[in-house]
Formats: structure tokens, sequence, C-alpha cells
């Protein structure tokens, strides 16, 4: 199956990098600027290279970025060369690519002329496809048919059955419930081993039961991949022969409804920095300026707590 429709967003963890490109190679992997940004201000700190950064990320063009990036580079030319190492294609805007963001309407045209190639893609895969079941169902249904020739079937006269195999391998099986004591059947609608050997049991006793295929779930089936690609995408004509939309082109913004209390003007803090304020007898570390006592002209607390005596002016 493709994976170049996936997008990963995290942060530049070591392991996360090479996993994401071992197992969706095709897929674009984005890191979050927040945490490149605490990183960041590790070495160096300050609003004015916050906003420069996010100016680089935000850039909608190559040049534009560029210009941003030697912004930085003559204020801090060590701060430069540690974003270079960044690949920008993870970070930056301008080196963002697909259709999410152009336009609406771009976008959506991106997508549907995706859709008739995809469909399209589908429906030559599917005329080359013989047998009951899909492709990559029959291909995982015959290895479960290569193990279930190792196990052995004794009937008790009615709709269960016990199968014995290899390395004390020993279930019963249900056919009027279609369900295993290992679970397999129940759990992916395909038939497991034990089941598939019950099948060749009772075809070989004179019972009706039909292929081993007959059992599998009918989401497996070919004929079902059909349903579900037999809808096609139109086509349509260029821009310069649209019919104006007698809908109101002017959108509204939703109505607006007043929360009770004081509004929330912080941002919601991620799991990692829940504990960042938090002192190692597990209260809550002040923020904001350092008091100072106006007694005793101490810092860390003020008059109340304050257990020194009185200055003498």
């Amino acid at each position: 199956m493709s994976n170049s429709n996936f997008t990963f967003i995290s942060d530049r963890q070591k392991g996360i990098i090479p996993a994401i490109s071992k197992v969706f190679p095709s897929a674009e992997h984005r890191y979050c600027l927040r945490h490149i940004h605490e990183n960041m201000r590790q070495k160096w700190r300050g609003e004015f290279l916050k906003n420069l950064l996010w100016k680089c990320a935000s850039a909608t063009t190559i040049p534009k970025f560029e210009s941003m990036m030697e912004e930085i580079r003559k204020q801090d030319s060590t701060l430069f060369d540690w974003l270079k190492q960044i690949p920008p294609k993870h970070w930056a805007r301008a080196y963002f690519t697909g259709a999410r963001d152009k336009p609406v309407i771009t976008c959506l045209e991106y997508i549907r002329e995706y859709m008739m190639k995809r469909i399209l893609v589908v429906h030559k895969l599917i005329s080359k496809c013989d047998g009951p079941l899909t492709p990559n169902a029959t291909k995982a249904f015959n290895t479960i048919k290569s193990e279930a020739s190792q196990y052995t079937v004794i009937w008790n006269t009615s709709n269960k059955y016990q199968v014995n195999g290899p390395w004390s391998d020993q279930r019963v099986v249900d056919v009027g419930q279609r369900t295993c004591s290992c679970r397999r059947w129940e759990l992916t609608g395909m038939p497991c081993k034990h089941a598939v050997a019950v099948n060749w049991n009772m075809a070989v006793n004179g019972i009706e039961v039909g292929i081993p295929e007959s059992w599998v779930s009918k989401v497996y089936w070919l004929d079902t991949w059909k349903k579900v690609y037999q809808s096609t995408v139109n086509p349509i004509n260029g821009k310069d022969l649209w019919i104006p939309s007698t809908c109101p082109t002017t959108l509204l913004p939703p109505k607006h409804h007043k929360q009770i209390g004081r509004p929330k003007k912080k941002r919601k803090k991620a799991v990692d920095e829940l504990n960042q304020g938090v002192s190692k007898n597990g209260k809550m570390v002040r923020a904001g300026n350092t008091i100072t006592c106006t007694l005793c002209k101490d810092i860390g607390h003020n008059k109340r707590t304050c257990n020194g005596q009185r200055q003498n002016g």
C-alpha cells in the first residue's frame, strides 16, 4: 500500500526520524517548530530571533525563506549554521510539497484529479486479478492453508471439531458459530489454520462446505473491492467555462458565543511542559518577577512571611 498520503509531525527525536524513513519511506515528515525553538533558545534567546525563526518557517516562497535566513545570519552566524543543519523540507513552508498550502479551489482540484488517477490505478489492478479474493488476501490465506496441512481433526458429530497440531497446539472450532478458540477467525474475519483443516475434513467426509475461501469474510473478496471502486470521478472543464454560482459568495463567520468567566489567553501546555514549573518538593514555582521583602529587604518572600527584624531607617 502506498504511504505517500501520510504526513507525520513530530519533534526531532533520534529514534523517530529513521523509523519513519524506514516504515513510511514515501510519507512526509515535518518537525514541530515549537520544539525547534525550544532547542534553539537553549543557546540563542530573545524575542527578535524567535520572530525571525517563525518568519523563515512561514515564508511561502524559497527566495523569501532565503532572505529571512540571511537576516538570521547577519544577527548571529552560529545560529544560522545551526539552522542550516536542519533540512528545510521538514520545517520550512516554502519547501513543502503538495496542495495543502494552496488556495481552496486549487486544493480541491488537486484532490479531484488525484482521485481520478487513484481509481484508474485500482481499476487496472483489478482487471489483472482472478480468484475469489483480493491479491493481498489470497497471499495471506495461502500461508494459512500451508500451515493447516499439518493438523488433524476429530468430529463430535455436531458443529464442533477438535483440531490437533504440532507443538501441542489443540483448539476447538465451532462451524455453526464460525469461531475458533484461538480467536483469529473472529478477530480477522479470515479462517485460521484450524478452521481450514476442519473445512478439508468436512469435504473429505462428503459434507457440502465449499472451498475454504467461502468462509472468508466478504471484506476480503474481489467482488467487494470492485464495488468499492465502481464509482468514478467525472472530468470537468476549465475555469473559463465554469457557470457562475447563484449562491451567495460572501462567507460569514460562525456565530460566536462568549464563554462564561475570564477568557483564557495562555497556550495549552504539552505533556513534557507540565512538570517544568514544579519544584523538588512538589510545589508550583512562582512565575513572574522575584519579590522583595519590604522589612528585611531580602528577596524570595514578603513581609507577611518574613522571619527577620524590621530594619531601622
